[in-house]
């Protein structure tokens, strides 16, 4: 595909060398990318990579391909004397185009540092954090003993739930692995928006979520 024209109608050509027009393969791309200085310790060449779109579509599947072993320094002050420098590495990211992208185009990317297959997982908000450690508020089961119940200050847990121990593995902002403390199927509390109110915006709500068993 020819993606850029340097020359105009009229333009004089000469024997310099200079190109005149470029031309791409664009079934085979490489995306360049920054990685924070925060972040390059839990990546490595090999791992996949999920491209989107602004629009929005079915994600493009990648592979990291390069990772460099020494930041560049870039000023993060914007011209005001405070925030002082960030370092961050350079990387590529190689991927199959499905004809969606151009050179040049910006992208949205996410780096799958963990993968884990067969687990159980719980809406990230539902996790709750107490003197006595992780927990999740459980709905009671008709007929089941709470013996292992985490006592909390009276009102703090929800009418017809029970606050119970979790273990916790690999999360992110929407969902946590659970290792150990509940079963697939249990409904969970947690955290919701509810619809926008004319007045005050987005109000916060409570919703019940499920104990879901997640293979990847």
């Amino acid at each position: 595909m020819v993606s850029a024209v340097m020359i105009s109608v009229g333009d004089k050509l000469t024997a310099s060398g200079t190109s005149v027009v470029t031309v791409s393969n664009t079934s085979s791309l490489v995306i360049d990318v920054n990685i924070d200085e925060l972040d390059v310790s839990k990546v490595s060449v090999g791992m996949p990579v999920e491209i989107t779109l602004d629009e929005g579509g079915e994600p493009i599947m990648g592979t990291l391909s390069y990772v460099a072993f020494e930041a560049k320094t870039t000023d993060n002050n914007g011209g005001g004397g405070w925030g002082g420098s960030v370092a961050q590495f350079p990387a590529k990211i190689d991927i199959q185009s499905d004809g969606r992208l151009l050179p040049g185009r910006n992208v949205n990317y996410k780096i799958r540092t963990t993968v884990k297959e067969n687990v159980l997982t719980i809406p990230s908000s539902a996790v709750i954090y107490t003197e006595s450690g992780t927990a999740a508020y459980v709905r009671k089961a008709d007929g089941k003993k709470y013996e292992d119940a985490i006592k909390l200050p009276e009102g703090q847990v929800p009418e017809g739930f029970v606050a119970l121990p979790i273990e916790i593995g690999v999360s992110d902002d929407q969902n946590t692995e659970i290792i150990s403390g509940l079963s697939e199927g249990d409904e969970v509390y947690t955290t919701a928006v509810d619809n926008k109110d004319e007045n005050n915006g987005m109000m916060g709500a409570m919703a019940v979520g499920t104990v879901n068993l997640i293979g990847r």
